[in-house]
Order: C-alpha cells, then structure tokens, then sequence
C-alpha cells in the first residue's frame, strides 16, 4: 500500500473534531470519506474531475490543509502555476506540516523552480517545528 500522509492529515482532522459550519459532523466525516476516495480514484487520471473534487471537500472543510494540498498537486498537473501556489500557500498556511511531501510529490515537479515554492517548503519546515505531535 502507498504512503499517503494527506489521508493521514485528512483522517487526524476528522478524528480531531475539527467543526464545519452548516453541516452536522457525521455528515461531513461521511461526505468527506467519499470525497477523498473519489479523489484517490480520479487523480492523476483525470486532474479536471480531481480539481472539482478537491473543490467540494474545501466547500465543506476549508479549514483542512490536506484539501488544499490536493488542489494544489491537481492544478499543478493541469499546468496552472499560480492557482497551484495560491493553494500550496493556502495549505501551509493552513498548518500542512509536511516539507518532504512537497519536496517529493511528484504532482509538485512543475512549481519547483517557483520562489513561491520555496516560501511554501520554508512555512511547511515551520509548522513541522511547532507541531505538537511527530
């Protein structure tokens, strides 16, 4: 089975309790499930379809940097440079704790050369430091 650490955030974000507004826990959790296994199915296959996805999991959890990210990785297989960073920002800025991820998602090769990039690395080494667990 593949390493997947944004299934590990994702699932550390609904273990947590994080809230939705305008939607009963349950729901979302169960929504969110779904979302993500669609996702898993449809990127990189389809990086429109996954773009949409990961679209209706920040709709219902925009607090969840893991959507972020995964927006990010999309956009950025579809060659949209500054929409991937502006979510890849949103992430980190967000708490994504996870600096190798981004260094090594493949999904990201094409915003490595980007200064933006490099902030994104810098504010992802920083909440990895903070991080109140390993």
């Amino acid at each position: 089975m593949k390493n997947r650490p944004w299934m590990s955030i994702l699932l550390l974000a609904l273990i947590s309790g994080v809230s939705v507004a305008d939607s009963p826990p349950a729901s979302r959790e169960q929504q969110l499930r779904e979302l993500m296994a669609e996702f898993g199915r449809s990127s990189p296959k389809d990086p429109a379809r996954a773009e949409q996805i990961c679209r209706d999991m920040i709709a219902l959890a925009p607090e969840l940097p893991v959507v972020w990210y995964n927006l990010s990785c999309t956009q950025a297989r579809q060659g949209k440079t500054d929409a991937a960073l502006d979510s890849l920002t949103k992430s980190v800025a967000l708490g994504m704790p996870e600096p190798a991820l981004l260094r090594k998602d493949p999904a990201l090769e094409s915003l490595r050369t980007q200064e933006r990039f490099q902030q994104c690395i810098d504010k992802a080494r920083k909440n990895q430091l903070a991080a109140p667990y390993e």
